[in-house]
Formats: structure tokens, C-alpha cells, sequence
């Protein structure tokens, strides 16, 4: 069974006008970032960040269960810290996993992002960027699964060209997809 970084694409970093977003591998390999992104997170992981979110990406806000937390996060895919550019304040946190009930070339993404900053356009220049990143490489599907909660969310991957998947979806949650690297075939957009 392929784990959640197995198709993957290789992307260990990328800038926007706004922010610069690098995966935590590195963060995690110095015991001194580490602890230090322990501490931001207990900071960021609150429960209105959290509360549409899937369950298994909830967490308690002390620093054993943040770093069972990042544990688990690191092997369900790829995690890339979110901060502005020039700041050392982390943000937010962005996701890539390989989708297991999809094709091979269908990338899950997430994103979460520290309530203070919500409503300035992070969101939405973070998925901008990560699309223009991506299209530098191979092609490949991105999903994004939306509680109905959070509409929100739903126009930032509307206004970074997702469509939403008209197919029978766990309750409450929409899926948007984007193809990125390729002219979508008519087969293609219809999976």
C-alpha cells in the first residue's frame, strides 16, 4: 500500500508575493525549529481553525499531542509550513497527500490557517501559488474537500480554478478538483 507522500510531487518550496511556504522536513531535522514549530502550532491548531477540518486532523493543544500530531501528519503526506514572506511567523500549514480512493495523478490538498489572518487573501495566493508551482512539473490532479460549513474555503479553490465534483460525497463535505500540467481531456474532466 502506498503511503501519503508516495506520488507526491517533488515540491520543497515556493514563494508568493506574500508568503514563502517550505516543507517542515527541515524543520523537523533541528531539534531547535522543532520546538519552535511545537510552539507555533499550539498557537495555530485552535479549534475554529480545526472545527471543519477531518477528525483525524484534530489534536489537544499541549505540546506531547502536537508532536504525535506532527507524527501522524508526516505520514499521511507532505506538510509545508506557511509564513509571511520575510517573518518568521508561521501562518499556516498546507497538505499534499496521495488521494487513496483516486487515480494515481490525484494529489489531496489542505490547507489551514491561523484565524488572525483570515479574510486578507493568504488562502487564496497560497493555493494561486501552489498551482503555479505545480504547473512547472508534472500533471497531475488536485482535490480539495470543502465542509458545506465553509464556504469560505470554497470560493478560494472557485477563484484558483477548481470545479466542484457533482458525484455523491460524504455528507457535508463538496470535493473540487483541478487538473494542473495538461489540456484536460473531455474524459479527463468528466472522472
Amino acid at each position: 500500500m502506498q503511503s501519503g507522500t508516495d506520488m507526491v510531487p517533488p515540491l520543497h518550496a515556493f514563494a508568493t508575493q506574500r508568503l514563502s511556504v517550505q516543507e517542515w522536513s527541515s524543520w523537523l531535522e533541528d531539534p531547535k525549529w522543532k520546538a519552535r514549530l511545537i510552539s507555533d502550532l499550539g498557537e495555530l491548531l485552535t479549534e475554529r481553525v480545526l472545527i471543519d477540518l477531518p477528525p483525524s486532523m484534530a489534536t489537544e493543544n499541549n505540546d506531547a499531542a502536537i508532536e504525535n500530531w506532527i507524527i501522524r501528519q508526516s505520514q499521511e503526506g507532505t506538510t509545508y509550513v506557511v509564513q509571511l514572506a520575510g517573518a518568521d511567523r508561521i501562518i499556516g500549514l498546507l497538505i499534499l497527500a496521495q488521494s487513496p480512493e483516486r487515480d494515481d495523478k490525484t494529489i489531496h490538498l489542505g490547507y489551514l490557517l491561523a484565524e488572525d489572518v483570515w479574510g486578507h487573501g493568504y488562502a487564496s495566493e497560497l493555493v494561486l501559488g501552489l498551482t503555479a508551482a505545480l504547473a512547472k512539473g508534472a500533471s497531475i490532479r488536485l482535490c480539495g474537500g470543502v465542509s458545506s460549513n465553509n464556504p469560505a474555503s470554497a470560493r478560494v479553490l472557485k477563484k484558483a480554478g477548481f470545479r466542484r465534483l457533482d458525484e455523491n460525497t460524504p455528507q457535508n463535505t463538496d470535493f473540487y478538483i483541478l487538473d494542473v500540467g495538461w489540456s484536460a481531456s473531455p474524459e479527463r474532466s468528466q472522472k
